[in-house]
């Protein structure tokens, strides 16, 4: 199986993190050249990919995706991107995890990785199902997220968080509804902080397992933030008190 990928900072990632992957590339003729698309043909280059040139008019060849307007690869699955957790051992040396319950919109999805890479978090786990898979939109938005990040999918999230929960790594969820708010909240590390779905939030068993649940203050008329934007902010609140003293 291969996949298609777009948009020139996910395309950069890949030939500067795993180039092996790249199965060829398309570049629209007459394409008008600039400083980032002349580095990346010349990465093609140097990695001996296979570069097309083609009509724009016969992209939908290709793929449906209508954002396509310079270059697009085709890359071999993601299975030697995507990992699974062979010992959750491995999780006991990260100062910050975050887990991603349910999230299904693939934008929120890629937004949600895009904010993780720019805070450098330790790891990221993706619950399997009812969860967006790792697409061309979840890629491009991610703008090179995903690969640079550590990230594992997951069948059970309660089995990791009755690993972490005994070996004393501080759980905490978010929701609106909570009486602690973010703002007065002291983050301890290390932390493992959840994120649910897009409409219900965290489950109620999720829930269970947390030491705490935190919210964002919502000070205006809309009654709630957008998932990705409020992975943003937690990220950066507990960046900040733990590293910006």
């Amino acid at each position: 199986m291969s996949e298609i990928v777009y948009g020139l900072n996910t395309i950069r990632s890949i030939l500067d993190n795993n180039p092996k992957i790249i199965k060829e590339s398309y570049i629209i003729l007459n394409l008008k050249l600039n400083i980032r698309i002349i580095e990346i043909i010349r990465l093609l280059k140097k990695n001996k990919i296979n570069i097309n040139y083609i009509n724009k008019n016969n992209i939908n060849k290709f793929t449906n995706i209508k954002e396509i307007k310079n270059i697009f690869i085709i890359i071999y699955n993601n299975k030697n991107i995507i990992k699974k957790i062979v010992k959750m051992e491995d999780l006991l040396n990260k100062n910050i995890i975050l887990i991603l319950e349910n999230i299904q919109d693939p934008r929120n999805l890629g937004s949600c990785l895009r904010s993780a890479d720019v805070a450098n978090i330790d790891c990221v786990i993706i619950t399997k199902y009812k969860s967006s898979p790792i697409t061309e939109v979840v890629r491009k938005v991610a703008s090179g997220a995903v690969d640079n990040l550590n990230i594992f999918i997951v069948k059970n999230i309660i089995n990791i968080l009755i690993f972490l929960k005994k070996n004393n790594i501080n759980i905490l969820g978010t929701s609106d509804k909570s009486n602690k708010i973010i703002f007065n909240y002291k983050f301890e590390l290390p932390i493992a902080i959840i994120f649910g779905s897009e409409c219900k939030g965290i489950r109620n068993i999720t829930s269970r397992y947390c030491n705490d649940i935190i919210k964002i203050p919502i000070l205006g008329k809309t009654n709630s933030l957008n998932v990705s934007v409020s992975v943003g902010i937690f990220l950066f609140e507990i960046i900040r008190q733990n590293y910006f003293k």
